[in-house]
């Protein structure tokens, strides 16, 4: 326990350091602000990049939504062990009992990752005989400056949540480690999804440095009974029909968008910055973000503009989301804000079912889910998978790996399943009675699986953080409805060409 409270002290102070310590440590890359994986809805209408959870007010990881206010104080407040409580057998060498320090994030919700996270580390505690001592941090922008600065500093954890967004640059920087010796010897590694796999690798196809024990490609998840109010088609019927497009999105939702102030209804959940989020529009209008190489950035090319200017105009021409001012009063959680009852429907991923379902349950309100809109060039999918990485430095490479490795596997998962956050991120799990049996009555195994074959991991360069921050204000500028997103973007071409450069060189 001594050695916990030293780490929480330790990360507790590191917490005031500040983006400027990263600079002078880890080579100046700052960190995006996120709504964070598995994060509350804010009160803002657009999320900066995160987790992988959804993109709302503050959402995250995509991408992810930040917990609430009181959830990250807790969170920091209050860090968690699992294992580290539970009896362990004696190592082998010497009699002494091995623990493993892990750094993560909220990922489901303070109650729903309890029931999970602990059990999960006692689960394996009594299967390796390794004690597993977890401190929980804030999804924010902070959380890789911290862990880049304990790696640089010679006190890291043995493993961390990483964020995909961050894995190039924490990569790059040679803060995590390959687990590729490991897999190779593992038979079972051949039923990882490749899809999710490819979010822990860099390059793409080169070196892995995880295995992701959550994945949540995104969906549309709506309120069906404001739609059945409005007589209006739901999602799921448009798709049937071959009618599920961005288009007919923006068109439902400006028709379910009505009334003012503090009864006003949204069609649209919010947006969000991440351009781990925004690929799939711009890639459903024909564009791309950079060249394949990563020599060029291509946002200032006709389908990208059109792809974010379409998004940005659900906020600046058609407020079909809260504005600022609006958000205050519309009530969220970390699966955005469709859990008020006056918002029609999100770009959702898995991590939002169970918050949204307690909400269903406790209001007597039908949701649903469908597939992502399809653009004008097809349906594009993202993913936010979480995974937690081993890093530099650590002195128990095996036992973090075994840890990383196990959480992909059935007992974790099983666990997941009780919550029901996540799809498998093994094939076979898929396919399991156990998994089929935790999905929610309007969940669809159809559209999770044709989902995982549509996922397409957007590449990042090592700069990518850095890149994103230069992409964040001229989103902004477009979503608020102060520059066309031809004026916004084109000045930032250049510096962004620039850090796609600066990666190449690092590389």
């Amino acid at each position: 326990m001594n050695r916990l409270i030293s780490r929480r002290s330790m990360l507790v102070a590191l917490a005031v350091a500040g983006a400027s310590t990263l600079s002078v440590a880890c080579g100046g890359t700052t960190a995006t602000p996120q709504p964070t994986t598995g994060g509350g809805a804010a009160a803002k209408p657009t999320t900066p990049a995160g987790s992988g959870t959804t993109a709302q007010a503050t959402t995250g990881s995509g991408v992810a939504v930040a917990p609430t206010a009181a959830a990250t104080t807790e969170a920091v407040a209050k860090p968690t062990t699992g294992a580290a409580a539970a009896p362990t057998t004696q190592a082998a060498a010497g009699g002494k009992k091995t623990t493993i320090t892990v750094i993560n994030h909220i990922a489901y919700g303070p109650e729903n990752d309890k029931q999970v996270f602990p059990p999960a580390y006692q689960m394996f505690g009594d299967k390796y005989g390794v004690a597993v001592e977890e401190t929980i941090l804030p999804e924010d922008q902070q959380m890789p400056v911290k862990i880049l600065t304990m790696v640089a500093g010679g006190t890291p954890p043995d493993a961390s949540f990483i964020h995909p967004q961050w894995l190039a640059s924490m990569a790059a920087k040679a803060a995590v480690l390959p687990l590729d010796s490991y897999m190779k010897s593992d038979p079972k590694s051949a039923d990882l999804s490749p899809s999710a796999l490819m979010y822990y690798q860099f390059p793409h196809g080169a070196k892995t440095f995880g295995i992701p024990h959550y994945s949540g490609p995104c969906i549309t998840i709506f309120n069906r009974s404001l739609f059945k109010e409005a007589g209006l088609p739901a999602p799921d019927e448009m798709e049937k029909s071959g009618n599920w497009t961005w288009e007919a999105a923006r068109d439902t939702a400006i028709k379910l968008t009505k009334g003012s102030g503090a009864n006003k209804q949204f069609g649209w959940d919010g947006l969000t910055s991440g351009l781990h989020w925004l690929n799939i529009l711009i890639w459903g209008w024909g564009g791309n973000l950079w060249t394949e190489d990563m020599t060029k950035c291509l946002l200032d090319e006709a389908p990208a503009l059109d792809a974010l200017q379409f998004y940005a105009d659900f906020e600046a021409k058609h407020h079909i989301v809260p504005s600022a001012a609006e958000s205050a009063g519309v009530t969220g959680g970390k699966s955005g804000r469709i859990i008020s009852g006056r918002v029609a429907m999100q770009y959702g991923i898995k991590g939002n079912i169970p918050e949204i379902a307690d909400f269903a349950a406790q209001k007597n309100v039908e949701v649903g889910m469908a597939p992502i809109p399809a653009g004008p060039k097809g349906r594009f999918v993202r993913n936010g998978p979480n995974s937690f990485c081993v890093m530099k430095g650590t002195k128990h490479p095996e036992e973090a790996y075994n840890l990383i490795n196990w959480m992909s596997q059935d007992d974790f998962q099983a666990l997941q399943y009780k919550v029901g956050a996540s799809i498998p991120p093994r094939q076979s799990q898929l396919e399991s009675d156990a998994f089929k049996k935790s999905l929610r009555p309007w969940e669809s195994i159809d559209v999770w699986k044709k989902a995982a074959e549509q996922d397409r991991a957007l590449d990042m360069a090592a700069t990518h953080l850095d890149i994103q921050n230069m992409f964040s204000p001229a989103w902004d500028l477009i979503h608020l409805g102060q520059k066309p997103a031809k004026d916004a973007i084109a000045p930032i071409i250049p510096k962004i060409n620039d850090l796609l450069a600066k990666a190449r060189a690092q590389s």
